[in-house]
């Protein structure tokens, strides 16, 4: 049995898929593998208040731990924060956590706070599942974070990426030699054979019957690009009256956008859904779209929504950021992001249609697929430690 720890850099979220959610899922099928995962707060204030209360205050790692099917979530105490000298405080309790579990590999995707302690009888991975230091404006903050992956691409036996570009990137800096490429992957069994019958739920629900659909799925914050795509929405209403909105997912942006369509009809905020109930969804679109903002982070994106609109067989209109205009993926309609490109991209995506011979691409970015590539860099990476287990 291989014991492994995946250490999330997402908060939780009840009504959006993450990537180490995904990972966990899936890998915990396996019985050769227990999976265990650090079970975050919902806030960084959640977080520190547990760390200082467990990790301060007591001279030994408080750790609580739940079953939840094959998943054991484990509580363990620390400081959140990129300022230096937090992680060696972090990483003694980090250390108590992985003796205690007899952890055999760690999978690290934090972008701060937890730095895993080198040991020749564990394996260490470093998930760089997006560009965390482009987040950050203040450049002090992306300094720190910056020292912070360096430090943990250096230090871990090996590293996976979200997209081929992010890893490039590493590789261009010196950080690390090589690297795994890992995209986001979803489950296809949740996208049914007949996914635009499954749709048909959603499109009564929301009036959008006969009606051709745009679905803009995920989070709708500040880097969704959501204001971006109303205004094509509008300008291409114009040329094809058929066509609909469909935004669905939490976010501050449909907070703020939502109020000014809601007579709209044309125009659906769905709000946020369980991502156990999201395939619908997919399956009532006609076409997605992501409209992402362009921002230097975004370059570095292999977004879970580009998974699971492949998934459900749906066309897709993007703009070629990160590993897009590389890959070149047949569904994929790539247009400069402009309001008139875009437009137009739109209105020849309403015409297209899911190639059967296209079905290999849905196998090559299925969760089954992408956790099969871990599995063999887990068994390879221990072999090269003499752990084989």
């Amino acid at each position: 049995m291989i014991n492994v720890l995946f250490l999330p850099h997402a908060f939780p979220h009840a009504k959006l898929k993450t990537r180490t959610g995904e990972l966990t899922r899936e890998l915990a099928k396996d019985p050769g593998f227990s999976v265990f995962v650090l079970s975050r707060a919902a806030s960084p204030l959640q977080d520190l208040k547990y760390g200082l209360k467990h990790g301060l205050a007591r001279a030994t790692t408080a750790v609580w731990r739940e079953e939840e099917g094959h998943l054991t979530y484990l509580k363990i105490p620390f400081i959140p924060g990129a300022f230096p000298g937090l992680y060696l405080f972090n990483r003694r309790l980090l250390e108590k956590a992985l003796r205690a579990f007899d952890i055999h590999v760690v999978i690290n995707s934090f972008a701060h706070s937890l730095s895993v302690p080198p040991s020749p009888d564990r394996v260490s991975i470093y998930d760089l599942a997006d560009d965390y230091a482009g987040f950050h404006g203040n450049p002090l903050i992306k300094a720190l974070v910056s020292s912070y992956i360096r430090r943990e691409s250096r230090g871990c036996d090996a590293l996976t990426t979200v997209s081929l570009t992010l890893g490039e990137r590493i590789r261009a800096r010196g950080w690390k030699r090589d690297f795994t490429w890992l995209p986001n992957g979803v489950s296809a069994d949740r996208f049914q054979e007949s996914s635009p019958q499954a749709g048909e739920p959603i499109r009564t629900r929301f009036g959008l019957r006969d009606k051709i659909v745009i679905g803009h799925i995920g989070s709708q914050d500040r880097f969704s690009g959501l204001d971006f795509l109303l205004d094509v929405f509008n300008k291409a209403q114009t040329v094809e009256p058929r066509l609909a909105l469909l935004v669905v997912g939490p976010g501050d942006e449909a907070e703020r956008l939502g109020p000014l369509y809601a007579s709209n009809p044309n125009v659906v905020f769905a709000g946020p859904v369980d991502p156990a109930e999201i395939s619908p969804y997919f399956a009532a679109a006609d076409v997605g779209v992501l409209p992402y903002a362009p921002l230097p982070s975004v370059h570095s994106r292999f977004p879970l929504r580009l998974a699971e609109f492949t998934a459900a067989r749906k066309i897709v209109v993007a703009w070629p950021f990160g590993d897009l205009a590389r890959l070149r993926l047949p569904n994929v309609v790539l247009a400069k992001r402009t309001p008139e490109a875009w437009v137009d991209a739109l209105l020849r995506s309403k015409d297209l249609a899911w190639n059967p011979r296209w079905e290999d691409l849905r196998r090559e970015f299925s969760i089954a697929r992408v956790v099969s590539r871990l599995k063999e860099l887990i068994f390879k990476l221990l072999k090269d430690k003499g752990l084989s287990r």
